[in-house]
Order: C-alpha cells, then sequence, then structure tokens
C-alpha cells in the first residue's frame, strides 16, 4: 500500500509492506520504504519519519532519515487488526522541510501521510 504526495516544489512517496494472518483479523506492518524528491533549486532538512502500528496505545517508530530515502524494517509482529480509520490504523507519516534555495525565504513544512485504514 501506498501513497504519493506533490506539492509541486516537493515529491514524497510512501510505500507500507504489511501482511495479514490466514483469517485477515491481525495484521503486521513489516516495511517502510519512501522518498522525498525536490524540484530543482530546492533544498531539504529536517526530515522525519513516524511509522505507527496501529491501535489504541501503538507502537512507534521515529527516525530522522540523513538523505531523500528511506527504509525501515519494523521487527512487529501480528496484532489485532483495529477499526477501519486513520487514527487507529498502522499509518506511516514523513514530514521535510524545504527552500528555495538562496533566496534566503522561509523554510516550508512538507507532510505526508499514509494509513491502511482501508485493508
Amino acid at each position: 500500500m501506498g501513497g504519493n504526495h506533490d506539492n509541486g516544489s516537493v515529491k514524497s512517496s510512501i510505500t507500507i509492506q504489511y501482511s495479514l494472518n490466514t483469517k485477515g483479523d491481525q495484521i503486521r506492518t513489516e516495511k517502510v520504504t519512501g522518498s522525498w524528491t525536490p524540484d530543482p533549486g530546492f533544498g531539504l532538512k529536517d526530515r522525519k519519519v513516524e511509522i505507527y502500528s496501529g491501535g489504541g496505545l501503538p507502537s512507534i517508530i521515529k527516525k530522522a532519515p540523513t538523505t531523500n530515502s528511506y527504509s525501515y524494517s519494523t521487527g512487529w509482529g501480528f496484532q489485532t487488526k483495529p477499526p477501519q480509520n486513520s487514527l487507529t490504523s498502522p499509518r506511516v507519516l514523513a514530514e521535510v522541510k524545504y527552500q528555495l534555495s538562496g533566496t534566503g525565504s522561509a523554510w516550508l513544512k512538507l507532510t505526508h501521510w499514509v494509513d491502511l485504514s482501508g485493508i
């Protein structure tokens, strides 16, 4: 399951690799990959990725990638599949600040969210 977001200055891509048990009532987030691709002339900083296992008290992995691509395995086991909504489903948040290089303009933030609520 994945998603792309393009705000006209930076493109963000997130892919969540997951599996369901044979009964389909448990889910496991296995791996998250993604990237940011700035348009020419834009600089990026303060990259952040947060991976949530889902449920009422989710496990959370917080990372600060130093490059424009990332790949993280969770090591999580199966858990009861939570209700299908974006706040309790397994999900990933990716943020990055961007600026038109050499202009001294303010740094803006791109926020991109992908969840498994439709699974």
